[in-house]
């Protein structure tokens, strides 16, 4: 019997679950199906549900029916929402993140007042989990899609506050709008007057006092061209380009508010023939930006990204925000703007003398640098030039990057009341490179650029230069041996070794620059790209008011406060610097000079090749029997040529006695590791070369001194030397008398 009972229980079982597990529901013997889950199955048996039925029905894409069982969902346009009963509120905010400072205010000043009358209401964000009932404020983009109001459709002035599947929206088309329809909220919807202060007791909406406001009246009722209306066309644009995407939103917007048409934005090929076209060019040479017809598109071309959105802003706040009744482009119009150049007075520059016009100068440079615009300066303006922290006491500096034309323009370099160590003690303008240093340290690195981490004087081979490929400056250094070992009154212990040369794309090195010396080790190599751009800086004629504060021996130290160039293949031409207020100079012994720190060079050149200095003047520096003075300096530079370069004080008054010697001024300049260094046609205090020059020309020019030290060739041609000491040409000795 216990057989046949265990038997007969193990069928029923099978039949139990045969019948409850079936997908299909004629097959089931579950005579009521339920599923709380919602995944269409039934909760008991398992089955595959044709009409489930759902204890709580949802509807995400909006279609009025369940998603999971397909019922049809009730309206619920008549629905009443209460918001408030008995003084306590039924809802929460929802917050779009996105909201103007101008609706948040309008928003905390109303529910401030709410809560100090007794009613306080939840406010969330958007990633809060949604409550049983919320008022959206704005686009609430995660509550879904068609919580999302179409605000092209009620115009710039327009608004809504009204219901959407229990809950509630407020959502309008501009910032203004949106903080007016959150004050109406709170006045007709929930009745609370914020004056008196007195709280409602009941608020509720319906379909009797939702508000709804639709803007009929525009400033501009058609825009044409060439006779035909642009309000069914497009804005044609580079779409995946966030620079023109956001000039074309913010057109899109514009003419929707004039106009109450709302232009989409494509693609340039996919734009009807009757659209905005806004498009990259090239440089037309000319102006950079224009606006012209093309049968019944109207084209926008830009040359500088940088220069699109300001003029492009400007031409449709004149012409489209402000425009009224009809706005017509005939086939015949064009409308172009100079985007070509950068002023320092679109920037605030003043160029009288007296305003500190620093910052307008360093932010007409930094955007020609973005855009590669020429800066113009203003003819016969002055720029005064002190405080380069801008007033926030780290020290800012003016790069250039793009042609300069300073053609008739003045700046007053103001140093005075300042000292060695203040912040303000850097160099100015600096003439930079578009690339980045790159400095190479490893060792296997450096042994596949010269087959080995050894290199001898007469290397002549090629680098291995796959890694590269561009035309660079190098500068090879050897830190476990010194160089230009120097003794007398400023003996030192030498100098890290190192030089310079230049290799080109193939990785051949420029014949000019041999090595100098032989390597027993490379530590590393830093690589200085050279820029496929030449630039020309033109005119500019710099005063420097000279620092007045005393030398104290704690804050001694050269003055900075120049022009310098860092970058290759650099023209400048009529560059001008004279010195006012400077002491003379005081022959003394020890670090007793009452006034002014030594100058390290108002034009410095530094680690680059190929720059040209002409037509400019120079002005000799005062000595303190301290350090020198200098107004020229050079470091790491190959090919630097200086042609026609005078200097304003060579001569004693008598035009007659150079002016330089060891009682008054300091010789003009100085260089260390350059190699081919040429005056042209110059009338310079000195020609200086310490640690190291190879190569060196002088040619019908007049010099005070040579002071010499190098290798390769020193060619002194057609030259007048006007010495004021015994050794016109003297191959320093204090230096090692390479030559």
């Amino acid at each position: 019997m216990k057989k046949i009972a265990l038997i007969m229980l193990a069928l029923m079982l099978v039949l139990s679950f045969l019948a409850c597990g079936a997908d299909d529901i004629s097959e089931t013997t579950c005579t009521e199906h339920v599923d709380k889950n919602g995944d269409g199955r039934c909760d008991k048996c398992d089955a595959k549900l044709e009409n489930p039925s759902c204890t709580n029905h949802t509807d995400t894409d909006g279609d009025k029916k369940c998603d999971v069982c397909a019922a049809v969902i009730p309206s619920v346009e008549n629905e009443e929402i209460k918001l408030i009963e008995n003084g306590e509120a039924l809802f929460s905010f929802v917050l779009d993140s996105s909201m103007s400072t101008d609706s948040l205010k309008i928003f905390g000043d109303y529910t401030n007042a709410l809560k100090l009358a007794g009613i306080t209401v939840n406010v969330l964000n958007e990633t809060s989990i949604p409550s049983d009932c919320e008022v959206l404020v704005g686009e609430v983009e995660s509550r879904g899609d068609k919580y999302i109001y179409d605000k092209y459709s009620l115009g710039e002035e327009g608004y809504v506050v009204k219901r959407e599947d229990g809950k509630v929206i407020i959502s309008a088309f501009s910032d203004q709008s949106l903080a007016f329809a959150i004050e109406m909220f709170f006045t007709n919807i929930l009745g609370f007057d914020i004056e008196s202060g007195e709280a409602p007791k009941d608020a509720s909406i319906t379909a009797e006092n939702e508000l709804i406001e639709i803007q009929t009246d525009f400033s501009i009722t058609d825009i044409t061209v060439s006779g035909i209306s642009l309000k069914d066309g497009t804005i044609a644009t580079h779409v995946g380009d966030d620079t023109y995407y956001s000039i074309a939103t913010f057109l899109q917007d514009s003419i929707y508010s004039a106009t109450g048409a709302h232009l989409p934005i494509v693609s340039l090929g996919e734009a009807k023939p009757n659209s905005i076209i806004l498009k990259r060019v090239a440089d037309d040479g000319e102006f950079g930006f224009k606006i012209y017809t093309v049968g019944s598109s109207l084209m926008v071309e830009c040359a500088f990204d940088n220069s699109l959105i300001p003029t492009f802003e400007a031409f449709v706040n004149e012409k489209i925000r402000l425009g009224s009744g009809e706005l017509s482009f005939g086939s015949d119009y064009l409308f172009t703007k100079e985007v070509r150049i950068v002023r320092y007075e679109d920037f605030g520059a003043k160029g009288d003398g007296r305003t500190d016009d620093f910052v307008a100068i360093k932010a007409a440079h930094d955007f020609a640098n973005e855009g590669g615009q020429k800066v113009v300066g203003r003819r016969y303006a002055t720029y005064r030039i002190h405080d380069i922290t801008g007033g926030t006491g780290s020290p800012k500096q003016i790069f250039i990057r793009t042609d300069v034309d300073w053609t008739d323009v003045k700046f007053t370099i103001d140093d005075t009341r300042y000292y060695h160590k203040d912040s303000n003690n850097k160099t100015i303008f600096i003439v930079k490179s578009d690339y980045n240093t790159v400095s190479v340290t490893n060792k296997a690195a450096i042994e596949k650029i010269f087959s080995g981490t050894t290199v001898e004087k007469d290397f002549t081979g090629q680098l291995d230069w796959s890694d590269y490929g561009y035309e660079a400056l190098l500068v090879v250094w050897n830190n476990r041996h010194k160089n230009f070992i120097r003794y007398g009154g400023n003996a030192n212990n030498g100098s890290t070794q190192q030089e310079i040369i230049v290799v080109g794309a193939d990785g051949k090195i420029r014949s000019n620059t041999p090595f100098m010396f032989d390597y027993e080790d490379i530590s590393s190599i830093d690589i200085y790209r050279m820029d496929e751009r030449h630039i020309s800086i033109t005119g500019g004629e710099f005063t420097t008011l000279a620092n007045d504060t005393p030398m104290l021996t704690e804050d001694w130290g050269y003055f900075s406060r120049n022009f310098s160039v860092t970058r290759s293949y650099t023209t400048i031409t009529g560059l001008k610097h004279y010195v006012k207020g400077e002491l003379p100079g005081i022959n003394v012994s020890g670090n007793t000079d009452p006034k002014g720190p030594p100058y390290s060079g108002f034009l410095s050149v530094t680690a680059c090749s190929d720059v040209l200095v002409k037509d400019s003047i120079l002005t000799g520096r005062r000595s303190s029997g301290i350090a020198g003075t200098y107004d020229f300096s050079s470091s790491r530079t190959n090919n630097l040529y200086l042609l026609n370069v005078d200097q304003s004080n060579y001569y004693k008054e008598d035009g007659v006695t150079p002016s330089m010697d060891y009682k008054n001024y300091w010789g003009i300049g100085g260089t260390n590791y350059c190699k081919n260094l040429t005056y042209d046609s110059c009338e310079l205090s000195r020609f200086d070369a310490h640690c190291g020059l190879y190569n060196g020309k002088v040619i019908n020019s007049t010099i005070c001194n040579f002071e010499l030290i190098g290798a390769g060739t020193m060619e002194i041609i057609n030259t007048v030397i006007t010495p004021v000491s015994n050794a016109p040409i003297m191959l320093r000795g204090d230096y090692g008398c390479t030559w």
